[in-house]
């Protein structure tokens, strides 16, 4: 019962942090395509955006948006892959980095049904 509800758990985290992050890039190029390159306060663009050296400027929703689908993303992924059950690790441990290898204890595929 444990392992069913880890497995959810993770796909969840993972589907979400996968998702955010490839709807942050895609909202990205959509909105800066379309913002103006000089605040607009009647519309209530005033928070100042850099895209590699071309400044637009986005609404207070467009930048929280932006904050909260990119700093979320990568960190629920990686906590999704750390708390799912895993069976068989392998690994190696070295001063510049690690290397592991497992496979997954999911028999009734709820991890994917939940991503």
């Amino acid at each position: 019962m444990l392992n069913a509800a880890k497995n959810i758990t993770a796909g969840i985290l993972v589907g979400y942090g996968f998702t955010a992050f490839v709807y942050f890039g895609i909202m990205t190029q959509l909105w800066v395509d379309a913002a103006p390159h000089r605040p607009n306060k009647d519309l209530g663009l005033t928070y100042r955006h850099n895209e590699h050296g071309s400044y637009t400027y986005l609404s207070q929703f467009q930048t929280t948006s932006y904050w909260l689908m990119f700093t979320t993303s990568i960190p629920m992924t990686f906590l999704g892959v750390l708390i799912a059950p895993k069976r068989k690790i392998s690994g190696n441990v070295r001063w510049y980095g690690a290397r592991f290898n497992w496979e997954q204890d999911d028999p009734m595929h709820l991890m994917r049904r939940s991503a």
